[in-house]
């Protein structure tokens, strides 16, 4: 059965890479935004995933992701304190991204022009709207 992720999924997020999306500077604390749909909270777990694994192969700081959007139907990921490995990763998952339906998840997403956005879905979720 397919699992269409939730806003709680997404909060998770937070939760489990607090590291990675908050960060101080200059005695102020900013917190990352992520503005893409549910369907990539996988995608971006397992981007995180894989950064912080790079991280320690390498025996560097951990990345702090600032944003993460949706544009032209991929995702982008601003990121601070990468390597040029990390760079890498971050640019491979952006390329599956396109691939990938952002509403539900699933691979084989093709990019559609709904509403005037480019956006990353399936043939069902595209049905559906």
């Amino acid at each position: 059965m397919l699992h269409f992720p939730t806003e709680d999924d997404y909060q998770n997020l937070f939760k489990d890479f607090h590291d990675i999306f908050y960060w101080k500077e200059a005695g102020y604390e900013y917190t990352a935004s992520i503005c893409v749909g549910n369907g990539w909270v996988s995608l971006i777990r397992n981007l995180i995933q894989t950064l912080q694994a790079q991280a320690k192969t390498e025996g560097t700081r951990l990345p702090v992701i600032t944003d993460i959007k949706s544009k032209y139907g991929n995702m982008s990921v601003s990121a601070d304190y990468t390597t040029t490995a990390m760079d890498d990763i971050i640019e491979n998952f952006e390329d599956l991204s396109s691939s990938t339906c952002e509403i539900c998840g699933a691979s084989f997403a093709k990019q559609q022009l709904t509403a005037g956005w480019v956006t990353s879905m399936c043939q069902l979720c595209a049905r559906r709207i």
